[in-house]
């Protein structure tokens, strides 16, 4: 007979703390029964085991993350270190047209039609005009009226047409029953003007010159209204309006003149056997801000080349 294993004693071998060894009997059983034991897949507690679908949507998830995050992190061009400015947005400018040529279509003339509107900087023509001239602008000048009695030149940031041009005028005056016509005895040429200016009663006439605009003999003054003067017409006494140019038919801009706190630069020009008046108004201000719409408006005026037979 075999005698039977000392139990106790393998017990303590193979417990004992200090111990790495084992009986090969002891082993040999521990391997049989660890590889009869099934296998179970390692998971966290609390959370679902992922299969390899799962696993791998999350794996992609988890890198779009990433990639968002460090693109977002990235700066964006032309701002190096801060946040992106926004592009102003811009209006566009109507187009110019010049002269003859026309009118844009979004321009609408003060008097009539034909005017050019929005002038590019440099030469342009009249259109309309019954005394034909070139003349020369800076930008940001319009052309708002273009008809055959009556032209206007103007900086597009000014309230009021600075200059103006006519022709066929004569010296004009208010009757009683306020019908405008020519004044009678007064001549319409440039020497004539002048002696109407100087000596009307209801203006008050400052700075006569005697100069040439495009090698034509022309003379100007400096005229307002004079407060001490009763107009035969009722209707001017109030403002002390005193007209000044009367124009052929009743045409735009008949009876223009000065009143209660306007002044104007009044030029003659002799072209072609006929005087062309030209006017430079200041609509409020003083003596001083005529002064300089005048020297606003000289190169334009002294840049008229006129058409003569």
């Amino acid at each position: 007979m075999n005698r039977a294993p000392d139990i106790d004693l393998v017990l303590r071998e193979y417990l004992a703390d200090t111990g790495d060894t084992a009986p090969d009997r002891v082993l040999a059983d521990v391997a049989a029964r660890i590889a009869d034991q099934p296998r179970r897949a390692w998971r966290l507690q609390g959370r679902f085991p992922l299969n390899t679908q799962v696993k791998l949507l999350a794996g992609l998830a988890a890198a779009f993350v990433v990639a968002f995050a460090g693109y977002s992190l990235l700066p964006k061009s032309g701002n190096v270190g801060g946040p992106a400015t926004p592009t102003p947005l811009v209006t566009p400018t109507p187009t110019a047209t010049g002269g003859a040529s026309g009118s844009p279509a979004a321009y609408v003339c003060e008097e009539g039609t034909g005017c050019a509107g929005l002038l590019p900087a440099g030469d342009s023509r009249t259109a309309n005009f019954s005394v034909p001239f070139t003349y020369t602008t800076p930008s940001g000048w319009m052309n708002p009226i273009d008809l055959p009695t009556i032209f206007a030149l103007t900086p597009v940031d000014q309230p009021a047409d600075l200059i103006l041009v006519w022709s066929g005028a004569v010296p004009a005056e208010h009757t009683a029953t306020c019908t405008l016509q020519a004044m009678p005895g007064a001549s319409a040429t440039v020497s004539g003007w002048m002696d109407y200016l100087d000596s009307h009663p209801g203006l008050d006439a400052t700075n006569p010159q005697t100069l040439s605009i495009a090698r034509h003999p022309a003379k100007s003054m400096d005229v307002r209204s004079f407060g001490g003067w009763t107009s035969p017409c009722a209707d001017d006494r109030a403002t002390f309006n005193v007209p000044l140019l009367k124009v052929p038919d009743g045409a735009p801009g008949d009876g223009y003149g000065v009143g209660d706190g306007s002044q104007a630069r009044v030029y003659a020009i002799n072209v072609a056997n006929q005087t062309v008046i030209v006017t430079v108004y200041r609509y409020s201000g003083s003596a001083q801000t005529l002064a300089a719409k005048a020297d606003l408006a000289r190169p334009v005026i002294e840049s008229f080349v006129f058409a003569t037979p």
